[in-house]
């Protein structure tokens, strides 16, 4: 695994065919392009941008649909317009049922308990206005004595009263126990709900109808993500009376495809090697097996073109702390029999290509590591059995694992200095990663000897670190 060399590559074209050979090259799809303009205001207006979140919006609506019609591949009269807005129509319409309905349900369940009546008119009441309340019968010592109150009926566990008052009592305590009931009444309210079920299935059947231009709306989204970059990149070329010039960076596998290119749209080409001072784009060239290391190196931060690629030490290193976390060779014997029977299966998402092989060896550093614990499950073999023999790590000697911990990752600090040495151009920076590495041993090699008790070897790492120290300074 490595970062891919990238070219400079300057296009020079005719400006009469602009369009034609900037939409070929964006067809060809090989180069990172470099703005020769100085950055202006994008032409890609708010509303170009808010018909696409449209379509996307549109797009998730109709994916989400539990019921899929057959894809049309033509619009058949339809514009795609004219679509979106009857697919937002319906998700609002939609939404707008589904509330109403889960409210009318909510206050349904309240009235049952109450049943069916109409409320008067509040000129008959003279102002005054009835409060319903639903209260457990051990709460009744709340109520107010005084308060004008009718007992409407009670069971076994609850009193219904209502109450007479042009204000709602303040009264904390038996404000909670309030039912609102509204002013409509039970079976206008079961009427309603029940013409709104049929509104709602009548979306459903509109929505699967929809669901049908799910294809050619994203053929829509494509179109116009490719024609909002050939808009970005028209700011970015150098415009001149009879030829534009087009820069950009390309990957030296790509370059042999380019020059063909060039060759039959008759577009002139210069090669340049990038130079220091520039930053290129970072492509992380991977074989499938450790892939994942570069999707892992890409989840926390991309690195810089001249710098090395982390994502074999990656791969394994986090193959290898997530065994130590486990710490189970029984749970990496699970996790391993689940990448086997998924395997598969598991060819049906995008992610396989990479997730797979780090499934793998996590397993089997799980297994490794787990084994060499001792751990099946949280059970310890038997002693003088085969598995026994392979138990050389004590988990319960806190300072042993202490200090395993601290070497492993000692050795992965050195790992990353060994490769940054190897890689580095400037010889400073070799130097300086070599010291880190000696520096890191010979406070390893001290500490052992000082938990050892032995006085060469603490010589030898006292030695060593001056002697990095003294050399360092010549430097």
């Amino acid at each position: 695994m490595s970062i891919a060399a990238f070219k400079k590559v300057t296009l020079a074209g005719l400006s009469r065919c602009k369009d034609e050979l900037l939409l070929a090259v964006q067809e060809l799809g090989c180069l990172h392009l470099i703005a020769l303009n100085p950055k202006t205001k994008s032409t890609l207006t708010t509303t170009s941008t808010t018909v696409l979140d449209e379509i996307k919006a549109s797009l998730r609506y109709l994916k989400a649909s539990p019921d899929q019609g057959s894809p049309r591949l033509f619009w058949k009269g339809a514009t795609p317009n004219q679509v979106v807005q009857q697919i937002l129509s319906n998700q609002r319409a939609f939404r707008e049922c589904t509330d109403r309905r889960d409210f009318l349900t909510m206050r349904i369940r309240a009235l049952k308990e109450w049943g069916n009546f109409v409320l008067p008119a509040q000129a008959a009441l003279n102002g005054i206005k009835l409060w319903f309340y639903k209260l457990p019968l051990k709460k009744l010592a709340l109520l107010n004595k005084e308060l004008p109150l009718q007992e409407v009926y009670r069971n076994q566990s609850y009193i219904f009263i209502v109450l007479c008052a042009e204000e709602e009592p303040h009264d904390d305590a038996l404000s909670v126990y309030r039912v609102h009931t509204g002013s409509c009444a039970l079976n206008e309210l079961l009427q309603e709900l029940d013409e709104l079920n049929e509104q709602i299935e009548d979306l459903i059947d509109e929505r699967r109808s929809l669901t049908r231009f799910r294809y050619l709306l994203s053929k829509e989204v494509a179109q116009f993500a490719d024609r909002s970059e050939l808009k970005k990149a028209k700011e970015k070329i150098q415009n001149h009376e009879v030829f534009f010039l087009v820069q950009g960076w390309i990957p030296e596998q790509g370059l042999e495809n380019l020059e063909a290119f060039c060759v039959q749209q008759h577009i002139g080409l210069t090669i340049e090697m990038p130079l220091d001072e520039e930053l290129p784009p970072t492509l992380l060239e991977s074989s499938t097996w450790l892939k994942g290391g570069k999707e892992l190196v890409n989840f926390y931060q991309t690195p810089g073109y001249h710098s090395l690629d982390p994502s074999i030490m990656v791969f394994f290193s986090f193959a290898l702390f997530f065994a130590m976390i486990l710490a189970d060779a029984g749970y990496g014997l699970i996790l391993a029999l689940f990448t086997l029977f998924t395997w598969k299966r598991l060819n049906k998402y995008a992610f396989s290509s990479w997730f797979k092989p780090l499934l793998a060896v996590i397993s089997l550093f799980s297994i490794i590591y787990g084994v060499l614990l001792g751990s099946y499950w949280g059970v310890e073999p038997k002693e003088g059995s085969f598995l026994a023999h392979l138990h050389i790590i004590n988990i319960h000697n806190f300072k042993a694992m202490m200090y395993l911990v601290i070497v492993i990752g000692c050795v992965h600090i050195c790992i990353g200095c060994g490769m940054r040495a190897w890689f580095a151009r400037e010889r400073n920076s070799k130097i300086q990663a070599i010291g880190f590495i000696i520096l890191i041993t010979s406070v390893l090699m001290f500490a052992g000897a000082v938990i050892q008790k032995c006085s060469f070897l603490k010589d030898l790492a006292i030695a060593q670190f001056i002697i990095t120290h003294v050399t360092h300074g010549q430097f």
